[in-house]
């Protein structure tokens, strides 16, 4: 008899019997066949982030749903749980659990994972998380996300060191030689500037990248790994919660313009082909008016000073 009414409880999403009954997944299982999952009680596990909405992620997915050029992040957001669609809410305790450890976080050098216990959801069929023109129409934040879950409760919270940076290079170091250090993952300080964009820039350098007689800005400007210019494909989003560390900088107020020193980990990037990085005479580089001659796509932000 308790069988069956576990069983009975299992279908309608009831906590008590379910809850253990759930075996995590990670995040890359789940969005390398989001469809077959979507509408069903799932319970995944990866790294929490809440700069911009709740999501769970991961940074070592081999591959990330690209539809029409358009490179979704490889994480699922997360809608808590009212009642209606689903016959279940939210558990307030784990969830308060989360925010308070999230609210403590180091992002510089910590982060958080998670067990999230849900129903997923996607767009069937996929093509419609694309709204067109470059734009998403998926979940979350800016609609990046390529699915969401709604969440019934938050286990097995987890707060962990981050691993080390790379080797951190300077601004003149990486534009002394670009190629050399095209697609490798690099940690690069320099000053920050927020225009267009986010610069690196180091005015102490010895000389600029010069292509077929044309001189760049000793400039690296910071993008998305989903940008759609990106040169190369790599298995991270940004940490939105380490960038957060950046707005604080500069005090919510980018137009002043302190002077503020970054450290930014990421994969670095140039054309292998230099002579397409100029073409006669204007710069067709990276970044606003292609004014940089490499770009970093950002994984996150280990230090920010004023």
């Amino acid at each position: 008899m308790r069988l069956i009414v576990c069983f009975i409880f299992a279908g309608m999403l009831a906590k008590p019997c379910a809850a253990q009954a759930v075996s995590p997944l990670d995040v890359c299982t789940i969005l390398e066949g989001p469809l077959r999952l979507s509408g069903t009680l799932i319970a995944v596990r990866g790294i929490a982030r809440s700069a911009n909405g709740l999501t769970v992620g991961s940074d070592t997915c081999p591959t990330r749903i690209v539809l029409d050029k358009v490179a979704f992040r490889n994480e699922i957001a997360i809608e808590e749980a009212t009642g209606g669609d689903v016959p279940f809410i939210a558990d307030k305790t784990s969830f308060a659990d989360l925010s308070a450890a999230l609210a403590k976080l180091n992002p510089a050098s910590q982060y958080v994972s998670a067990t999230f216990v849900g129903v997923f959801e996607t767009r069937e069929p996929l093509r419609d998380l694309v709204a067109g023109h470059g734009l998403t129409n998926g979940y979350g934040y800016m609609g990046r996300s390529p699915g969401q879950l709604i969440l019934r409760e938050v286990r097995d919270i987890l707060v962990a060191a981050k691993p080390p940076a790379p080797q951190i290079h300077s601004v003149c170091e990486l534009l002394a030689d670009p190629l050399s250090f095209d697609g490798k993952l690099v940690a690069v300080k320099g000053s920050l500037r927020a225009y267009q964009g986010w610069w690196l820039y180091d005015d102490q350098c010895q000389s600029k990248f010069t292509v077929q007689g044309h001189s760049f800005e000793n400039l690296i400007t910071v993008t998305s790994p989903t940008d759609l210019v990106r040169v190369h494909d790599v298995p991270f989003d940004t940490d939105d919660d380490s960038v957060a560390l950046v707005a604080k900088a500069f005090g919510g107020n980018t137009s002043t313009q302190p002077r503020v020193l970054a450290t930014f980990v990421g994969v670095f990037e140039t054309r292998e082909e230099l002579n397409l990085v100029s073409r006669n005479g204007a710069s067709r580089g990276f970044g606003h008016l292609g004014a940089a001659p490499a770009q970093l796509l950002l994984r996150e932000c280990r230090e920010v000073t004023t």
